[in-house]
């Protein structure tokens, strides 16, 4: 049998404690698991759904971190109908491998419910042994206090979804967190890919329900096993512990890296949670209040301020993300190739252009093609020349008309060259509405593939920390509302060294909002 003790910790899914104990088990930590844990969704139901119905935590758990941070894999599957899950479970639990499994709280006797109600939500357990004579399997429930509790095998095979995590120890990870790869994935699941904070924009939905459809005694009216499973309290629950697993993810962070900015999400953070507790706690005794309406609008107010301070710790975090970006490019900047080039050769990208970046101030038909974020930037005599150039860089575009496709919106196309020898590649481009760190990658001749790190500036001025990089400003509009909204933007040109080796393919990275304009192979003077 495995032996994993069990923790007190306060507020986090079933799951999730399940993993902290396998985790602490091995002498490792598990809070980059918590990763994806941030998020909120409000969908629109039907007039007869319940409010508590509507909402969840968007929470997900972020494997490829726990594997890469805290050396810990897991193998997720689903028994077929033909698969023995009874053998299964045995074959792994004597190679060490516990296994997460989930079953009813109808099948297992220190659940309140066992053999009398069933909520369907299953529950999961680690399986840490089996027992053929017995005829039973071994668990770990660190929720309810059980270590080594017994499961027959009859009550297993009948409540189980069928769905089985093995877990398995990794002799080789890093312990050095990629701070700003995890804020950029933190802020895009909130942001759901678009430049809005969808997720909270759903907290406020909440709180307008809740304003005009929300009936305290039909959300908490018993029929679901007890109070603590009624959707709106089992969901705000979930939402609670996920902004707990958050802020541990963020404590695990601060004892790397100190860092002020950081400090301050950590305590918007913990506010929020405690905010969340507070919502709960509040729906929790107006259930047992004769009358309730004082009582509801303290809950709306404490939905729409922590909405509020949901938005704040984003924006901070972003802020941190920011700062960090301009830091990095600047040092980039400093440490582009410096040498003169003895030639250039351009790279034809034409034929892979699929958006239209430029357009002719005040002419409509110029701007048709405009699509994305119907923003544009204006032609002048710069974009018109043939030859863009920068100190040793050069760059060969067909001089902008405005009245067509001009750059290429990168979603993972592979540019064929010439299968050439260069020392350093050259992209003109810029970031749309944000600054972007992405990958390029160099296939060579050879078979070998090389993943070269760029980073490509926000087009937006001022910015500073890529000045020395710009060849080309100038300003850009709104397809709607030119003569309104119109702001400076920046071109700019970036050179990575690569391996000298003949270079068949260049792939760009699956990133819509990164632009390239024009692409050249460099080779230094001697």
């Amino acid at each position: 049998m495995i032996d994993i003790p069990m923790q007190k910790i306060k507020d986090m899914p079933c799951y999730d404690q399940n993993i902290a104990c396998y985790a602490m088990s091995l002498g490792r930590r598990y809070e980059m698991l918590f990763a994806g844990s941030w998020g909120f969704e409000y969908r629109e139901g039907a007039s007869e759904d319940m409010v508590g119905e509507r909402i969840k935590s968007r929470a997900i758990l972020n494997m490829n971190y726990l594997k890469r941070y805290h050396g810990i894999d897991v193998f997720r599957s689903e028994a077929g109908k033909d698969d023995d899950l009874i053998e299964i479970l045995e074959r792994e639990t004597n190679r060490k491998n516990p296994v997460m499994v989930f079953i009813s709280c109808y099948y297992y006797s220190w659940n309140e419910h066992y053999k009398k109600f069933e909520n369907h939500i299953p529950h999961a357990i680690m399986v840490v042994g089996v027992d053929r004579e017995k005829q039973c399997i071994y668990c770990l429930d660190n929720m309810y206090g059980q270590k080594d509790s017994e499961i027959s095998f009859e009550d297993f095979l009948a409540g189980n979804n069928g769905k089985y995590w093995i877990f398995s120890s990794l002799p080789e990870y890093t312990e050095e967190v990629d701070i700003e790869e995890m804020v950029q994935y933190c802020l895009r699941k909130l942001r759901r890919n678009t430049n809005e904070w969808k997720d909270i924009e759903d907290i406020r939905r909440l709180g307008i329900a809740m304003k005009e459809d929300f009936d305290l005694e039909k959300e908490i009216n018993d029929l679901h096993g007890g109070i603590w499973v009624e959707p709106i309290i089992f969901n705000i629950s979930g939402i609670l512990a996920d902004r707990l697993d958050f802020a541990r993810l963020l404590s695990y962070i601060l004892e790397q890296n100190q860092d002020a900015n950081l400090i301050q999400v950590k305590e918007h953070m913990d506010k929020a949670a405690d905010s969340w507790n507070q919502i709960r706690g509040m729906l929790i005794k107006g259930h047992y209040m004769e009358h309730t309406d004082e009582l509801m609008k303290r809950i709306i107010r404490r939905v729409e301020m922590v909405a509020d301070l949901e938005e704040e710790t984003a924006v901070l975090l972003g802020n941190w993300k920011e700062k960090r970006e301009h830091e990095n490019l600047r040092q980039s900047t400093e440490k582009m190739p410096g040498k003169e080039f003895a030639s250039i050769q351009s790279i034809p990208v034409e034929a892979y252009f699929n958006n239209q970046c430029f357009g002719v101030y005040q002419d409509k038909k110029s701007i048709r093609g405009i699509s994305g974020m119907k923003h544009f930037y204006f032609v002048n005599d710069k974009a018109k020349e043939r030859q863009w150039k920068l100190r040793t860089m050069e760059f060969s575009h067909e001089p902008v008309s405005g009245k067509g496709k001009d750059s290429i919106m990168c979603n993972g196309q592979v540019i064929k060259t010439d299968c050439g020898i260069h020392d350093c590649i050259l992209l003109m481009g810029y970031g749309d509405l944000c600054f972007f760190e992405e990958e390029i990658e160099v296939q060579y001749q050879d078979g070998t593939c090389e993943a070269i790190a760029v980073q490509i500036p926000d087009s937006t001025l001022p910015n500073p920390f890529a000045e020395e990089t710009m060849i080309w400003s100038g300003r850009c509009g709104l397809i709607d509302d030119i003569e309104e909204h119109t702001w400076e933007v920046g071109i700019y040109a970036m050179a990575y060294e690569i391996q000298k080796k003949a270079v068949e393919n260049i792939k760009l990275p699956v990133c819509p909002n990164v632009i390239i304009l024009a692409m050249s192979f460099g080779n230094y003077k001697q």
